[in-house]
């Protein structure tokens, strides 16, 4: 009897619905739990109040789109709404609904997406959960994009999903459904390779750096499937509001914006262009060359993808095209920088250059660790940065600083082509299991 209520009880746990909904519970409460204690009051998480401040922006632009106020102005102190229109009419729900359900369903879609990539980087079962809650708590842009309610891992994930060949995480639950089985027979994916990607392009501009790497890495069709997504997804931003469509593409997608708060002081933000600022000054021409230095290790970062991927590193090359989208610009906040995550993973497989491996190792850990919060904050004034001595600004520039080497190394020194009979045992992302 001990046996048979031991192997129930094995089973039950084992089972796929227990481990889903399980590892969901967990997820999601270190997520909720996480979202609570960030720039919140002390009681937030007892009444689960969380701020989740930069999740307040999409709330307005939402607020705002549907009672058809100017979505791109914003008043003093608030962070204003840089994404086109059709990422607010996307948020359109989250204005109609109680603030605290939105935000709950926020963490939840975030957690879900951040499951269904450590589904496809290889991990099953429980180990998906465990790997979850390390990522929210210990992994410093997780972590902010979680407390912050910040986009960038949905961005990230939709990226990697449409990169990897591979059985997506939806496919394979909905493929255990005898309802639904039918319907993904034979399917891979519940839908084209391509159309994440240009779905994350047309809610914000920096990942159709992938839209590129897919079509130099052979992927010609996800490419064009890519670009005609985005097409299509910012016609219905033009048909829906085409006074503020036309607004961000002639003014907010140059750059011109009434009012936005100026961040080259404030540590967080880890862009190349601010690092410069802050050793050069902020002459328009010094900006121009940094902006111009910036540019030139995209192209760097891309190449280097492309040769990665073409060798059959996906993950890797996916990894540095995320990174070198955010080398050129202005402002790149550290949640950015979730690419850590898949580039250390990339990283530890088997091919690998010594020196790639060394500086990429490197940058991944400075990205995820952030030990530049050690630099006292600029606070109110945001020029309070003239005043750092050199170590501060070599700290506050060293993130920009290592993923600018290693797009270098990428490119001169990439990794061993990938073959199933030299690393068997070890598939890259675009090699997964289909199970």
């Amino acid at each position: 009897m001990e046996r048979s209520s031991g192997t129930a009880l094995e089973r039950f746990w084992q089972h796929r619905s227990t481990v889903l909904m399980g590892s969901l519970v967990l997820g999601i409460g270190a997520a909720a739990w996480c979202a609570a204690i960030t720039d919140a009051d002390v009681h937030a998480f007892v009444n689960w109040t969380p701020a989740m401040a930069d999740f307040e922006v999409y709330l307005r632009a939402a607020r705002s789109f549907a009672a058809g106020e100017p979505l791109y102005t914003a008043d003093e102190g608030q962070w204003p709404f840089l994404y086109p229109p059709f990422a607010a009419l996307l948020a359109l729900p989250m204005g109609v609904l109680p603030r605290g359900l939105v935000q709950f369903a926020w963490l939840a879609l975030t957690v879900t997406g951040l499951m269904a990539l450590l589904h496809r980087l290889g991990l099953r079962g429980w180990h998906v959960a465990f790997a979850t809650m390390i990522c929210i708590f210990v992994a410093g842009p997780i972590r902010s994009t979680v407390g912050l309610g910040q986009i960038s891992v949905l961005l990230m994930v939709m990226c990697l999903l449409d990169m990897a060949p591979g059985r997506g995480l939806l496919a394979a639950w909905a493929g255990s459904l005898r309802p639904l089985r039918r319907l993904v027979a034979g399917r891979d994916r519940l839908l084209p390779a391509g159309v994440l990607i240009g779905i994350a392009t047309a809610i914000k501009l920096t990942p159709g750096l992938f839209i590129v790497l897919l079509w130099f890495t052979g992927r010609r069709r996800h490419a064009i499937i890519a670009t005609l997504t985005t097409a299509l997804a910012c016609l219905i931003g033009f048909i829906v509001s085409p006074r503020q469509s036309w607004h961000y593409w002639t003014q907010v997608a140059l750059g011109g914006l009434e009012f936005f708060p100026d961040p080259r002081g404030w540590m967080h933000n880890q862009s190349w262009v601010s690092a410069w600022q802050r050793f050069v000054g902020l002459d328009p021409r010094w900006t121009t060359i940094g902006i111009l230095i910036g540019a030139v290790f995209t192209v760097v970062g891309l190449l280097a993808a492309i040769r990665c991927a073409r060798r059959g590193h996906v993950l890797l090359g996916a990894s540095l095209c995320g990174l070198a989208a955010l080398t050129a610009l202005p402002v790149a906040w550290n949640h950015y920088f979730v690419w850590a995550l898949p580039l250390g993973v990339a990283l530890l497989r088997p091919g690998i250059t010594r020196e790639l491996r060394i500086i990429g190792l490197l940058a991944t850990t400075w990205l995820i660790t952030e030990p530049f919060w050690t630099v006292a904050y600029a606070g109110p004034d945001p020029l309070e940065f003239v005043r750092w001595g050199v170590g501060e600004k070599i700290v506050g520039a060293a993130g920009a600083l290592l993923t600018m080497a290693l797009m270098a190394v990428a490119a001169c020194r990439p990794p061993e082509r990938w073959t199933s009979d030299g690393h068997a045992g070890v598939p890259d992302l675009a090699e997964f299991p289909r199970a």
